[in-house]
C-alpha cells in the first residue's frame, strides 16, 4: 500500500501558538444537556453559561486549541434542525462527535444543499475505531473529514478529536502545510496505533492521529472524498486545504460580484477584468496556481444576465519528497 505520510522522510515537527485566533466559525452540533440559553459563543466562559454535557466538553476542547466564534446547535432539538442551526448562524466547520451511516447521509446531503445556495462548509465526524472509520469512509465527500482514534482533553471520557481538527482547520486558513504534522496543546492524548493501520486509514480518506511527545499530532489532513464520480480513485479533494481554498476561492468571487451587481451597471468586459483581478489576487496569496481568461457571456434569453465559466488550478503545497541518489564509484 503506498505510503501517504506527507515529508521528506526526516524528522520535522510544525508548531503554532496554543489558543491562536482563528477568524473562521466554528459549529458544534451535540447534546446540550437539557438547556442551551445562546446559541453562539466567543470563549469557555461563555459556553459554560450557555450549555454542558457533551456540548459543552466538545467546546472546552475547541476554545482549548484557539480562539474562535462558535455556533451551539443542540442534536436533542434533531439532526436536521441542528444542521440548520449551524447553517443559520454561519458556521463554516461543523463538529460531531460521531455519526451513524443514517446521520452520515443526512449530513452529505445538508452539506452538497448548503454548498448550492452559498453557504458552504466542512463537517469534522468522531469515529471510534478505525473499523467504524473505514466504513464511515465511503461517505466519500469532499465535505466530510473523518477522523480516528479517539483523543481525549485533560481525562475526560469524550471523545473530542473532531473538535481539535476542526481547531487545526480554522488555524489552518486553507494551508496544507499548517496541517501536516498538527501538534494540540498539552492535555490532550490518545493511543497509539499500528503503522499499518495509520497508513490504511489517510489511504481511505480519515484524518490519522497519533500521539507524539506527549500532545497529540495530526498527520495529515485529509477528506472522505477519495474516489470521483466514475469510481476512479482521485487526489483532487483528498487535501482539506483543496476543499477550504476552493471554498475560498467562490466565495470571494461570488462576494465580488454580488457587490458590484448591487452597485450598478456592469458590461461583460467589466465583469471579465473584476474577476481577472481577484483571481490574480488569490494567485498571489498562494491560493491558485493558475487560472484562464474567465469566458463572460449573455443569456440568449435575458440579455441580462450574464453566465460565467471560470477555470483555476489550485496550489497545493509539496506533501512527500521521494531522494533519489546516483552514486558512482
Amino acid at each position: 500500500m503506498e505510503n501517504l505520510r506527507p515529508g521528506v522522510y526526516t524528522s520535522y515537527t510544525l508548531l503554532r501558538s496554543d489558543a491562536a485566533a482563528s477568524s473562521a466559525v466554528i459549529g458544534i452540533a451535540a447534546n446540550a444537556g437539557g438547556t442551551l440559553t445562546k446559541t453562539t459563543v466567543e470563549s469557555l466562559e461563555e459556553a459554560r453559561t450557555a450549555c454542558s454535557g457533551e456540548l459543552l466538553e466538545l467546546c472546552e476542547a475547541v476554545f482549548a486549541a484557539t480562539s474562535a466564534r462558535v455556533v451551539l446547535a443542540d442534536l436533542a432539538q434533531g439532526d436536521a434542525a441542528a444542521l440548520q442551526a449551524l447553517i443559520d448562524g454561519g458556521a463554516s466547520l461543523w463538529v460531531l462527535e460521531s455519526a451513524d451511516a443514517e446521520r452520515l447521509a443526512l449530513l452529505d446531503d445538508t452539506l452538497s444543499q448548503a454548498a448550492k445556495d452559498g453557504k458552504r462548509a466542512v463537517a469534522v465526524v468522531g469515529c471510534a475505531s478505525s473499523q467504524e472509520a473505514l466504513e464511515a469512509s465511503s461517505i466519500n465527500s469532499m465535505r466530510i473529514a473523518l477522523t480516528c482514534p479517539t483523543v481525549h482533553y485533560q481525562g475526560g471520557e469524550r471523545n473530542v478529536a473532531p473538535a481539535l481538527v476542526a481547531a487545526f482547520l480554522a488555524l489552518s486558513e486553507g494551508e496544507q502545510q499548517s496541517l501536516n504534522g498538527a501538534l494540540s496543546p498539552e492535555g490532550f492524548s490518545t493511543e497509539a496505533l499500528t503503522e499499518e493501520v495509520l497508513q490504511e486509514l489517510l489511504w481511505n480518506g480519515v484524518c490519522a492521529i497519533e500521539p507524539r511527545g506527549g500532545v497529540v499530532s495530526l498527520i495529515r489532513g485529509v477528506s472522505s472524498r477519495t474516489i470521483d464520480e466514475e469510481g476512479i480513485r482521485d487526489g483532487l479533494f483528498r487535501n482539506l486545504a483543496s476543499v477550504l481554498t476552493f471554498d475560498e476561492v467562490l466565495d470571494t468571487l461570488e462576494t465580488t460580484l454580488k457587490e458590484r451587481v448591487l452597485a450598478g451597471v456592469l458590461s461583460a468586459d467589466s465583469v471579465t477584468a473584476l474577476l481577472v483581478n481577484e483571481l490574480t489576487k488569490l494567485e498571489e496569496r498562494g491560493k491558485l496556481s493558475g487560472y484562464e481568461t474567465p469566458i463572460v457571456t449573455r443569456s440568449p434569453s435575458d440579455s441580462s444576465v450574464c453566465v460565467v465559466t471560470v477555470s483555476f488550478t489550485l496550489a497545493q503545497c509539496v506533501n512527500q519528497v521521494w531522494l533519489q541518489a546516483v552514486v558512482q564509484g
